[in-house]
C-alpha cells in the first residue's frame, strides 16, 4: 500500500509539472504598468543603478535586463550597473541608501519583487536541454534622480512570465523602457 501511494503520488506530481509546462510554455510576456511620471526638466546623466532584491530567479530576471538596458545606453554615454541587495526585505531602505553612496549614480532604479512563481520541469522534447525554468514575477520599479535629493521620477508596476534562458523578452522590455523614458525626459533620445 505504501509503494502504491508513493508511485500514485509521483505520477501526480509529474502530471501537475507537466501540466504546469504546458499551460505556460510559448506564452512569454510583460506588461508594464505605469503608475506615475514626474514632470521634470531634462538634465544630462551618465549613470544608472539597478538595485534588484529577491530570491534567484528575481536577481537573474534583473541581471537579464541590465545586460540589455546597458548595451543601448553605453550608445548614450550612459553607464548602466548592477547591485544585487539581498535576498530579504529586512533593512532594504539601508541597503539601498548604502549602494547609492557607494556607487553615486545620476540615477537609480529600485526593483522590488511582489509576487513570484517559478516552475521547473523537464523539457521530453529536447534531450540536450534538460530543464526548463519559468518564472512569474510582478515586481515594483521605481526610477530616482539622484542628483535631486533622491527625487522618485518613474514609478510602475511590471507583470511578467518568461523562460529565463530566453533573452529575447529582455530585448523587447528594455527597449519599451527605455523608449518610455525617452519618451518622457528621463534619458536622452536616440542619437540621430
Amino acid at each position: 500500500m505504501k509503494r502504491f501511494i508513493a508511485v500514485a503520488a509521483t505520477c501526480l506530481l509529474s502530471f501537475q509539472l507537466q501540466a504546469q509546462k504546458k499551460n505556460i510554455k510559448g506564452k512569454v510576456y510583460y506588461q508594464v504598468y505605469e503608475i506615475s511620471a514626474a514632470s521634470i526638466e531634462a538634465r544630462p546623466r551618465k549613470t544608472l543603478l539597478l538595485l534588484s532584491s529577491g530570491p534567484m530567479s528575481s536577481r537573474k530576471y534583473i541581471q537579464d535586463l541590465q545586460y540589455e538596458m546597458k548595451k543601448r545606453l553605453e550608445k548614450k554615454g550612459l553607464a548602466c550597473s548592477l547591485e544585487y541587495i539581498g535576498l530579504e526585505s529586512d533593512n532594504l531602505q539601508e541597503k539601498i541608501n548604502t549602494a547609492v553612496k557607494t556607487h553615486h549614480p545620476d540615477l537609480y532604479m529600485v526593483v522590488t519583487p511582489t509576487s513570484i512563481q517559478n516552475v521547473i520541469a523537464q523539457d521530453n522534447s529536447n534531450s540536450s536541454r534538460m530543464m526548463v525554468d519559468w518564472t512569474q514575477q510582478t515586481f515594483d520599479i521605481n526610477l530616482y534622480d539622484n542628483t535631486s535629493g533622491q527625487l522618485n521620477l518613474w514609478e510602475a508596476r511590471l507583470e511578467s512570465r518568461a523562460d529565463l534562458s530566453g533573452e529575447k523578452i529582455f530585448r523587447r522590455l528594455s527597449a519599451a523602457l527605455l523608449d518610455r523614458w525617452e519618451e518622457i525626459g528621463l534619458i536622452p533620445k536616440k542619437p540621430s
